[in-house]
């Protein structure tokens, strides 16, 4: 045997040694890791001023075949971009609403701003009402 082939011989007898080890004990492979916690919030101000959840908007008296408005915005100062949808549910018959901002979607610290507006119509029965429960819905984009 020459000093060649004996080295070859050990190199090889090393290598099979060092991969039987590894498969006896495994490899370990180390990665760091990271996560981000997002928070969906918004800030709701009608006539730029902001609005408290709860906060009851007044129209005041209103007249048939009139639409009445009131600026409305959806800032998104959460730290996801999300859709964001106006409903009013329990609204009295013969009153509609509009907000064509609906369906807009706000990256963190955009707006959407576009007048709430509500039309009386002619089939409106006088009287005093309740405007109805507004939503503002936000859904993750």
């Amino acid at each position: 045997m020459t000093f060649k082939t004996s080295l070859a011989s050990i190199i090889l007898i090393v290598l099979i040694a060092c991969i039987t080890f590894a498969a006896a004990i495994g490899i370990t492979y180390i990665f760091p890791s990271i996560g981000t916690i997002t928070e969906t919030k918004a800030t709701i101000y009608i006539e730029e001023v902001p609005w408290a959840n709860g906060t009851i908007i007044n129209w005041g008296n209103m007249a048939r075949n009139t639409t009445y408005a009131y600026n409305f915005t959806v800032k998104n100062t959460g730290t996801t971009t999300f859709n964001v949808t106006l409903e009013i549910t329990e609204i009295p018959v013969g009153i509609s609403y509009r907000w064509v901002a609906n369906g807009t979607v706000l990256k963190p610290n955009e707006y959407a701003m576009a007048d709430l507006e509500l039309t009386v119509g002619l089939s409106a029965v006088n009287g005093t009402y309740s405007m109805g429960t507004y939503h503002v819905i936000l859904k993750e984009a």
